[in-house]
């Protein structure tokens, strides 16, 4: 269902701007996949179609500072393929997700979404994890991406390679401590998910967890 702010705000001012007509989203969905295992590899791949109908989106239109909610209907298809392994102190999972996507906003004046068609085209993540001694455990996690077109997206381009890398330390003489470091954005990439919004720059932070 459209959210209180897509229906009642105001359609004609304001940086959010409703849409009283929109009703109900319908979205029929068809997947067929496969899972394959063999040593110390798993491999997992899924194709499927979706058809929304109706769908709330946030619309931009060219002169005009503010996001409209519009409903979209949209056709989508998808691959995914992720291929996992696990050794003794390691773990390693691949991805890689192909999406297209054809949309119709019913005779709304649209030039860019914010959200429905802000979206890979391609993208691949590899995540490893290393437990290099006892109570410690490496995360290292990448993304690249090929975005499709989105004239609002003004810094950082269509393409990004993004990363974040973290250290975990759980004492073995104090089992319900847990000290970590980490670093996200690690490439300090400007790529901005959600088009117009600016990215967050790469950030250190460090954390202490207690569990009881």
């Amino acid at each position: 269902m459209p959210t209180y702010t897509a229906l009642n705000s105001n359609p004609a001012a304001g940086l959010f701007r409703g849409n009283a007509s929109l009703g109900r989203e319908r979205t029929n969905n068809m997947e067929m996949g496969a899972d394959w295992q063999g040593g110390r590899w798993t491999l997992n791949a899924a194709g499927f179609v979706r058809q929304s109908r109706e769908l709330t989106d946030w619309t931009f239109r060219r002169g005009v500072i503010a996001r409209t909610a519009n409903a979209v209907d949209l056709d989508v298809m998808g691959i995914e393929a992720v291929a996992m392994a696990r050794w003794e102190n390691a773990d390693l999972v691949l991805a890689y997700t192909w999406l297209a996507k054809s949309s119709d906003y019913r005779g709304a004046a649209v030039d860019a979404s914010f959200y429905a068609l802000n979206y890979p085209k391609h993208r691949l993540t590899a995540a490893l994890t290393w437990r290099p001694a006892p109570g410690w455990e490496i995360r290292w996690d990448n993304e690249f991406r090929l975005q499709a077109d989105n004239l609002l997206r003004r810094t950082g381009g269509d393409e990004a390679a993004l990363a974040a890398v973290s250290a975990h330390w759980v004492p073995p003489f104090l089992r319900f401590l847990e000290v970590s470091v980490a670093c996200e954005n690690l490439w300090d990439s400007h790529f901005e998910e959600v088009p117009a919004v600016p990215a967050s720059r790469r950030q250190a932070s460090v954390g202490l967890t207690l569990r009881w």
